[in-house]
C-alpha cells in the first residue's frame, strides 16, 4: 500500500522583529516622559493684562489718580502686548498721580522666576519717577525676595512716543505677587506702563513619574538582553532611533 507523506509548513512570526519594535517602542517611551519632565517649566512669558491682574495697594486712597479713573489707570499700566513696544503718552495712555507715591499690587496667574523688569517711565525730570521699591511673594504669601531699582528717565522718541527700559531683577524664584512702590523726587508720579518677564516656576515632578519611565527603561533592557538575534550595543541604537522618530 502506498502511502503519501504530506508536509505542513506553518509560518513562524518574524520574532526578532516584534522584539525590536516592542523595545523601540518602550525606549521612544522613556525619552517621551523625561522630555516632557525636563519641559514643564521652560516657558517663557511676558507678564501683562493676559496672564497679570493689578490693584492698588493699601496706602492708597480709592481715586488716587489726577487725569483718570482708578479702573483706567490700572488697565493702562499693564495693557501693553510685547516688552519691546513704544508707547505714546498721551491723557489715554498714561499713569499720574500728583503729589505723593503710588503702591501697586500685581497678582500673576502662577508662579514665575522672573528675571526683567520692564518700565516705560516719563521722559523728564519734572514728573518722572526715581524709585521703585518691589517686594516678591510666593503662592503661600510668603517673602521671597525685595530689590530697589531707580529707572532712568524715559527714552522719548519723538511724538510722545517713550521707549521702555529693562532692568535685570536678581532674587528667589516662584514668585505669585508684587508689591510695588513707586515715588518721584518731586511728588510727581508719572509713567505709561509696567510689566515683568519671566518662566514658569518648576513643577516639582511625582515619584510616580520616574517611577513609569524606569519601568519602560528596565523593560526595554530586558526584551534586548535576552534576544540572541540582537547585537549587544542594540539599545544605544534603538535610543537613537527613538529619539530621532
Amino acid at each position: 500500500m502506498m502511502q503519501t507523506r504530506v508536509t505542513v509548513l506553518v509560518r513562524q512570526p518574524d520574532v526578532r522583529n516584534n522584539i525590536y519594535a516592542a523595545a523601540k517602542f518602550c525606549t521612544l517611551a522613556v525619552a517621551l516622559i523625561v522630555s516632557a519632565a525636563g519641559t514643564i517649566s521652560a516657558n517663557a512669558a511676558y507678564l501683562n493684562f493676559q496672564n497679570t491682574t493689578v490693584a492698588l495697594g493699601e496706602s492708597m486712597s480709592a481715586e488716587p489718580f489726577a487725569n483718570r479713573t482708578t479702573a483706567d489707570s490700572l488697565a493702562s499700566i499693564i495693557d501693553l502686548v510685547s516688552p519691546t513696544q513704544n508707547e505714546q503718552h498721551t491723557q489715554t495712555s498714561h499713569v499720574w498721580v500728583s503729589g505723593g507715591s503710588l503702591e501697586l499690587n500685581f497678582a500673576f496667574d502662577a508662579e514665575y522666576d522672573l528675571h526683567t523688569l520692564h518700565f516705560w517711565n516719563y521722559f523728564t525730570e519734572t514728573y518722572d519717577i526715581d524709585d521703585i521699591s518691589l517686594q516678591f511673594f510666593n503662592d503661600s504669601g510668603a517673602l521671597v525676595g525685595a530689590l530697589a531699582v531707580q529707572p532712568v528717565t524715559g527714552t522719548h522718541l519723538g511724538s510722545e512716543f517713550i521707549a521702555p527700559a529693562d532692568y535685570v531683577l536678581a532674587f528667589p524664584t516662584n514668585v505669585r505677587f508684587v508689591n510695588a512702590l513707586l515715588t518721584g523726587t518731586n511728588g510727581q508720579v508719572d509713567f505709561n506702563n509696567l510689566g515683568f518677564s519671566g518662566e514658569l516656576s518648576q513643577v516639582p515632578v511625582p515619584a510616580a513619574f520616574w517611577l513609569l519611565a524606569s519601568a519602560f527603561g528596565v523593560l526595554s533592557c530586558t526584551v534586548l538582553m535576552n534576544t540572541p538575534q540582537l547585537p549587544r550595543d542594540a539599545l544605544f541604537l534603538i535610543a537613537l532611533g527613538g529619539l530621532g522618530s
